[in-house]
């Protein structure tokens, strides 16, 4: 915008259409003017005053935007430790109260998505994650989350474009590669599914987990012996790690190593005597 105009404005002029813009709430129009003064007269002390006014409040508005898209801290706090303490019903509608007042925040989105999921509404917090998504598509956090609500459903191909793009936003998100290599296997797809426990496992050295998925996707792949050495890497890693000491006795069995098959399910069992499928060996 160049501040003479068909009328040929002096700079006088222009400044007070500036000064004008501003108080009829049009601060960008005001930036435009004292940036073309300027760019006539470069130390027009006026201009420069008045342009470097503006760029300091417009800065201040968005920064003030940023931050009240989401509670304060504090609040947030209070949510995460209702949560954490089991209150997970309390936990829900404190966000929702939050969300009135704070529609565009994916932080209290994704909490209300993990109090939903600890009280088994998994449709309802698959709503919760895909709109903290919408908000803020860039959290590797969120999709990985999204995805493990996707498994848990059976939705195993969605699982793995979210575990996907949570890898693609953070290329060293262990916990999403073993989340991928878990729902690959579900799938079917071995290789793929290797590939990703092994992934997660370079990221991630003592993933007692992926070591464990990663040996029984080695048990269907046949390899029996290179299966049982995952098992024993993931008990090592976690002593009391009852699936891992069920599925090594699995592979045993199926070497028709019985007793030493029996001596790991019976130690199964003793660590978790809850789970039955323990107790079916």
């Amino acid at each position: 915008m160049n501040y003479q105009n068909s009328q040929q404005l002096t700079i006088e002029q222009a400044i007070s259409r500036a000064k004008k813009a501003v108080k009829q709430g049009n601060p960008a129009v005001a930036v435009d003017i004292y940036t073309a003064i300027l760019q006539q007269q470069p130390s027009h002390p006026i201009a420069k005053k008045g342009l470097r006014k503006l760029q300091k409040e417009l800065t201040q508005n968005k920064s003030l935007e940023a931050d009240t898209s989401n509670p304060p801290q504090d609040q947030i706090t209070a949510l995460v430790n209702l949560y954490r303490s089991g209150q997970l019903t309390k936990a829900e509608q404190a966000c929702r109260n939050l969300l009135q007042k704070y529609p565009q925040s994916s932080i209290v989105m994704n909490i209300l998505g993990t109090a939903l999921v600890g009280q088994g509404k998994l449709k309802e917090s698959i709503q919760a994650y895909d709109k903290a998504i919408q908000l803020k598509p860039d959290s590797a956090l969120i999709n990985n989350n999204l995805g493990n609500i996707q498994f848990k459903l059976g939705l195993f191909d969605e699982a793995v474009t979210s575990y996907a793009k949570a890898i693609q936003l953070k290329p060293d998100h262990a916990d999403a590669y073993g989340n991928q290599g878990a729902a690959l296997k579900q799938l079917g797809q071995l290789d793929e599914a290797m590939r990703s426990f092994d992934q997660a496992i370079q990221l991630k050295p003592d993933f007692s987990m992926a070591y464990s998925n990663r040996g029984n996707t080695l048990k269907n792949l046949g390899q029996m012996d290179e299966a049982i050495k995952s098992f024993d890497k993931a008990i090592q890693l976690k002593p009391d790690y009852a699936e891992a000491y069920h599925n090594r006795g699995i592979a045993l069995q199926d070497l028709g190593l019985f007793d030493s098959a029996m001596a790991n399910h019976l130690k199964a069992v003793s660590i978790n005597p809850h789970n039955g499928l323990f107790w079916a060996g």
